[in-house]
């Protein structure tokens, strides 16, 4: 990927991820608003699936130059994209009520894609602070 596409689609990316998090955090009522083109789903959650698209996607974006953390993030971003079908067959219904035992599994999985973000920050950090010791050397 060209670096300029890549740092056009980074920024747009961060855009649309403050949003969806300003937006959660407001607790704003459109939250509830039932969205009829999806099997009524609440905004709310699809704003959550936003966030956890993006999460991954910019990982990825940051750490692409590395094949295998590369490769790690584009699996995360499968399991972002795969959260919603994965959040409503747990549920068993598009609200998302969830059992006490199927919320324990979507807790674990959210905060493993969640996760993957911090792995890549703390892979870039460490990246970048051996280049630069290279260079002092």
């Amino acid at each position: 990927m060209k670096e300029s596409k890549r740092k056009i689609y980074l920024i747009t990316s961060g855009i649309i991820l403050l949003a969806a998090v300003i937006f959660i955090s407001s607790g704003s009522g459109m939250l509830t608003y039932k969205v009829g083109l999806l099997f009524d789903i609440h905004l709310g959650t699809l704003t959550s699936w936003i966030i956890f698209i993006n999460l991954p996607a910019i990982s990825y974006l940051l750490v692409c130059r590395n094949k295998t953390m590369g490769t790690i993030m584009k699996i995360f971003l499968v399991l972002g994209i795969l959260w919603l079908p994965v959040s409503i067959i747990l549920a068993g219904n598009t609200s998302l009520i969830f059992t006490e035992n199927s919320f324990t599994y979507m807790k674990q999985y959210s905060g493993l894609i969640a996760g993957s973000s911090v792995v890549a920050v703390v892979h870039l950090i460490i990246s970048r602070t051996k280049k630069y010791r290279k260079k002092e050397e």
